[in-house]
């Protein structure tokens, strides 16, 4: 009896660490296929009310940013988007960068698609090689991952439906 909940456990813990890096080949492979890249590390979604959602998604997995080239990569995807969409509302759901100054509002998750979706976050996290490394005597990627844990999921309006107005990132 304990051997076979055991056996099931690491079957299922298998299971899990294979399916997140192969649904994120799948999820890129689509993207790309479909065009919605804006640059090699955000994605663009269509939402069902006619706006779009902002993806976190690098195009050769395992990638380098640190803070100013992900704001500089971030920066360029929004301009993308601008000039494609001029008059689309553009979205982002995030775990990780949470700010009051962004007008964020927390979204309503079931408890298993939070799970399934700090397990990405947490994958993202692992392959930026970036966040392996250490700052104020602490690593990156612990701070990181202990923020996708204790933060909750929310939306924030990266660029508003009137043409013209950039949200600011400097906030």
């Amino acid at each position: 009896m304990l051997l076979e909940a055991s056996e099931t456990f690491i079957y299922t813990v298998l299971l899990i660490l294979i399916a997140i890096p192969v649904s994120s080949v799948f999820v890129s492979l689509y993207a790309h296929l479909q065009g919605r890249y804006l640059n090699r590390y955000f994605i663009i979604q269509p939402r069902k009310n006619g706006g779009y959602e902002l993806h976190q998604q690098p195009l050769l997995g395992f990638y380098y940013a640190r803070e100013r080239k992900f704001h500089r990569m971030i920066v360029e995807a929004i301009r993308i988007f601008q000039m494609n969409n001029p008059d689309c509302m553009l979205v982002a759901n995030t775990l990780t960068f949470v700010s009051r100054s962004r007008g964020s509002m927390p979204v309503q998750t079931p408890r298993s698609l939070l799970t399934f979706l700090r397990f990405m976050a947490d994958f993202l996290v692992l392959l930026n090689l970036a966040n392996y490394r250490r700052v104020k005597r602490q690593w990156r990627i612990v701070q990181l991952i202990r923020n996708v844990h204790q933060s909750r999921p929310v939306y924030y309006v990266v660029v508003a439906e009137q043409p013209g107005e950039l949200y600011n990132w400097s906030n």
